[in-house]
């Protein structure tokens, strides 16, 4: 799949500059919204290795998590992510199904199916892969004063008496097994965390540093990717 030859690639080369992606999605209501995520990382099971999982985070409180969850106006989860790699200036829309994962404890964990995703479906039953253990390392890698923002207010929520008046938190997070005085403030994060997955049926993929400018389409059709040659 070169279209994913292409993000692994940036990503290995430029590291956080390359990980950056919009991921769109619609509300109840069927309106647009669209925010800057973080690739973290991709899975693939042994069964279904032509369906890629792009992972990404997120907070189990935010609005993006019930425009994904059992949304009326979007039925199946589907969702579209879009790469930009100024470097070699090549675009990469993906549209996929996405999940979200969160803490089992979580209400949401009980809207979480799993026959839905094939290629998850594959890794959990095939290849053994326990998903908790994902999300938590997941976490655990990620930087503490990225970490720490699990432990603010509700993503949207007004603050009262403004932004100067919500400083004052803790600062950054530990991993786990370093953590004494922060271990409430570790699990406290750690239950908000929510780990996105997002399958992928059709990716568009544009390469301006080609001549002439190429770009093609590739859709997943029965179990394989088929590639087309299409016009800027």
């Amino acid at each position: 799949m070169p279209w994913l030859s292409a993000v692994h690639k940036a990503v290995a080369e430029l590291g956080d500059e390359a990980r950056a992606f919009a991921l769109a999605t619609v509300d109840t209501n069927g309106m647009p919204h669209v925010r800057t995520y973080m690739y973290r990382s991709t899975l693939a099971s042994k069964p279904f290795p032509q369906i890629p999982i792009l992972i990404s985070s997120t907070d189990i409180r935010a609005a993006k998590v019930d425009q994904m969850v059992d949304n009326p106006s979007n039925p199946t989860g589907e969702v579209e992510m879009c790469f930009w790699i100024a470097s070699t200036m090549e675009q990469i829309r993906i549209r996929g199904h996405a999940f979200v994962l969160p803490a089992l404890s979580h209400p949401l964990s009980k809207k979480f199916h799993l026959e839905r995703f094939p290629g998850l479906e594959g890794l959990v039953k095939v290849d053994g892969i326990d998903l908790e253990s994902v999300r938590r390392n997941t976490f655990e890698n990620m930087p503490p004063d990225l970490k720490v923002s699990w432990c603010g207010p509700t993503p949207g929520s007004v603050l009262p008496g403004g932004y100067r008046a919500s400083t004052g938190g803790p600062e950054t997070l530990p991993k786990f097994s370093e953590a004494t005085e922060e271990r409430q403030n570790w699990e406290d994060a750690f239950g908000k965390f929510a780990l996105i997955g997002i399958e992928p049926f059709e990716v568009d993929y544009v390469e301006m540093k080609v001549t002439p400018n190429r770009r093609r389409r590739f859709l997943l059709e029965e179990d394989e990717w088929k590639e087309t040659d299409v016009a800027l």
